[in-house]
């Protein structure tokens, strides 16, 4: 199997949807990121984007493990912490 097939998704014989999120992946993990301004619009690509890999792993009956779920959100103005409850 070409190396570039094996990249793809998780299972080989169908390519990973599109997002608007960067994907990186490394065994059976799986990090969805991206990057803007406003942090309510990266809350929505975000959540989109996740519902888009939930509907390709069930399409391959797989399970997203909602136990190892995390995120995080990472800012460089102090004011988004007092404006928006991340927890």
């Amino acid at each position: 199997m070409p190396q570039e097939r094996r990249r793809t998704g998780i299972c080989p014989a169908a390519p990973f949807p599109t997002t608007l999120s960067r994907k990186y992946a490394h065994a059976d993990d799986l990090a969805i990121m991206h990057v803007d301004g406003d942090l309510q619009a990266v809350e929505g690509v975000l959540t989109k984007d996740t519902a888009t890999v939930n509907d390709y792993l069930q399409t391959w009956k797989l399970k997203l493990s909602t136990t190892k779920l995390v995120s995080a959100a990472f800012h460089l103005n102090n004011v988004y912490v007092w404006k928006f409850n991340v927890s």
